[in-house]
């Protein structure tokens, strides 16, 4: 079977490919080719034709053939659709519901006196996200949608949906190595360099920031021509100790890359977990990140939610997110994982109460056997509910040292909880240090302490703790 991503320029090729896919009963349809039977120009038609052109951009290219029907018969279409996709008019209908440009082009031939239509969607340098829903009048007269904003859509066999986190890694992967590859492809001879030198890629307006070229693409100095220096070996690529702001590329996509906004990041997670995986949690490194640029999100009550049972399980940072949850629907979710949830979601539990809950505190009481047992061996509850006041249970429930080392800066916990911008400061750092994964427990145990600080509810007014 002919690969279907090739760049479509003579007519054998668009030939074989109707060979090859449109067969009658039988219809094959690869992850990059569409079959449609025809375009009648209406809006919904319209709308589901951008959304394949955008999915097949993500995915790295593909082509909707116009005039094979649903049962893979050559049934041909009726007009020229030369004029209807020429590439300013595609460009022209994207522009409506996405900034992200995409690259196509058709052409059309006759196959057995039957018109075809090849419609070519070039693979795109970033993740291209609607920004806008295609909402339309449905056939019954009702209110429809063919496209939501926020949403990275990409396609499967036949069909397009979705992304999925597995699908966000892969198409994040892509885009990566397809960059790496175009700016390796312009590089005629590499200039002598230390072997224990870091290749690292940054934008010309912002050298303080880059992608580290990892293990998935081994570089080698080559030998020097002039000189005929015969030097040749493997670039050892490690994390530039001097340079924490350099990202792996195995890393999703900082919101200084512009590969897809935190916003539409957050909210195609928050879809995925309600409407496919309730399991599905975001991983405490995607959190950091979430966090240190939480100014720019719009955290609706459900991302809120899905964060703050994420950062839990993850053994995250979870009092943020729970601060920004409605009360009401977190006291459900606590009262769930009390007699359903697991371990770490039931040893952080009892914190989150007297940080959000406090004159209902005593829930701590009716959990689930199970979970009452881990909490009376670890003594917990009974040493919470001890506290005379929430600001009490905000000064001493964690417990650890009294001074704190960040970054070659010594600090007074006492200090922090009674300066709420340097103590936000300092938990901002601690998030970056964790995030690059060079946080010691020390310094973990002081951001859950400052966690709890900044984000329970007597902190609502910034004021210091009496």
């Amino acid at each position: 079977m002919a690969s279907a991503t090739v760049w479509i320029n003579i007519e054998s090729t668009l030939i074989r490919l109707l060979d090859d896919f449109a067969l009658p009963g039988s219809r094959l349809e690869p992850t990059d080719v569409e079959f449609k039977c025809d375009f009648d120009g209406l809006k919904p038609t319209w709308f589901d034709v951008l959304k394949h052109v955008v999915a097949m951009a993500n995915g790295g290219g593909g082509v909707i053939v116009f005039g094979v029907d649903k049962n893979g018969n050559r049934s041909g279409i009726r007009d020229s659709l030369l004029q209807t996709f020429d590439p300013a008019n595609v460009s022209n209908k994207l522009r409506s519901y996405t900034s992200a440009r995409v690259a196509s082009s058709y052409r059309e031939i006759i196959r057995d006196g039957k018109l075809f239509g090849f419609l070519q969607v070039s693979a795109s340098d970033r993740l291209v996200v609607f920004e806008s829903d295609g909402n339309y009048q449905g056939s019954d007269g009702k209110p429809a949608r063919a496209f939501v904003k926020g949403v990275v859509y990409t396609r499967v066999p036949g069909s397009t949906r979705e992304a999925e986190q597995v699908d966000l890694d892969t198409l994040v992967d892509r885009i990566v190595q397809d960059r790496i590859t175009s700016i390796l492809a312009r590089i005629e001879r590499v200039a002598h360099a230390p072997l224990e030198s870091d290749l690292v890629i940054s934008r010309p307006e912002d050298t303080s920031r880059g992608m580290i070229i990892g293990k998935s693409l081994p570089v080698r100095i080559v030998p020097d021509v002039e000189t005929g220096s015969k030097v040749s070996a493997p670039l050892r690529v490690r994390l530039v100790p001097d340079d924490p702001e350099a990202l792996p590329v195995s890393e999703i996509a900082d919101a200084s890359i512009p590969f897809t906004s935190l916003d539409a990041e957050l909210q195609t997670q928050v879809r995925l977990w309600r409407q496919s995986d309730t399991s599905h949690r975001i991983s405490r490194l995607t959190l950091s990140r979430l966090y240190v640029h939480r100014r720019d999100l719009t955290i609706s009550p459900e991302a809120a939610e899905m964060c703050f049972v994420s950062a839990v399980y993850s053994r995250g940072y979870p009092m943020f997110w729970a601060s920004a949850m409605d009360r009401t629907r977190l006291k459900e979710v606590v009262d769930y994982e009390l007699n359903h949830g697991k371990s770490p979601m039931t040893e952080a539990l009892p914190f989150v109460v007297c940080a959000f809950m406090w004159n209902d505190r005593q829930i701590l009481l009716r959990p689930s056997s199970k979970t009452r047992q881990k909490l009376k061996a670890r003594n917990m509850v009974s040493t919470l509910l001890g506290f005379g006041s929430q600001s009490e249970f905000v000064r001493g429930a964690r417990r650890g040292g009294t001074s704190f080392e960040v970054s070659g800066k010594t600090y007074s916990v006492n200090s922090l909880m009674n300066d709420h911008a340097r103590a936000t400061a300092v938990f901002e750092e601690l998030i970056q240090l964790d995030y690059e994964k060079r946080i010691d427990d020390k310094q973990r145990a002081l951001a859950h302490r400052l966690d709890l600080i900044l984000h329970a509810d007597v902190m609502a007014s910034n004021a210091p703790v009496a």
